[in-house]
């Protein structure tokens, strides 16, 4: 089943692919990729090498349906919801398409896929504190602060989480 979003007065209409496990293979083996980050496709095939269904572990692209291009991508991070009802999100937006309500629709439709597979399911993200942008996209698809933590890379987050 495709999952789209409509087209708003800023952000062109939406749909979501899942990349095929043999495309995450490709792209490992290729140059790094700026729209899928090497640390995301490494993490799905590992999910995937250990038994986590390819639902799960897929990195998705938003793609604009009025020309086809690439605007961003997401993946569930930490994929076991069939098993704890709880899965994380990340998401990313190329630079280009950024502040046009992409992010908003792409989280959407990435809590639709999830909830697809598991109603019950509880979506988590996590936002460096600086990041009123990524905050808001995700207030605005009913997440809510739930804690805080710390990654050596991105600093202090919040983590955000719906239900």
């Amino acid at each position: 089943m495709a999952l789209c979003l409509h087209r708003t007065e800023r952000a062109p209409a939406i749909t979501l692919v899942p990349l095929e496990e043999a495309e995450v293979s490709a792209r490992l083996a290729g140059p790094d990729d700026p729209l899928v980050p090497a640390v995301v496709l490494h993490a799905a095939h590992q999910r995937a090498l250990a038994g986590v269904a390819w639902y799960w572990c897929a990195p998705c692209l938003f793609i604009a349906l009025d020309d086809g291009s690439v605007l961003g991508c997401a993946s569930f991070l930490d994929a076991d919801a069939p098993e704890n009802h709880s899965v994380e999100l990340g998401y990313g937006i190329l630079p280009a398409f950024q502040g046009r309500g992409v992010a908003t629709q792409g989280v959407a439709l990435m809590l639709a896929r999830a909830r697809l597979a598991c109603p019950q399911v509880i979506v988590t993200a996590r936002t460096a504190v600086s990041n009123h942008a990524s905050a808001r996209v995700l207030e605005k698809n009913g997440f809510r602060p739930w804690g805080r933590a710390h990654d050596p890379d991105d600093g202090d987050l919040i983590v955000w989480r719906t239900g």
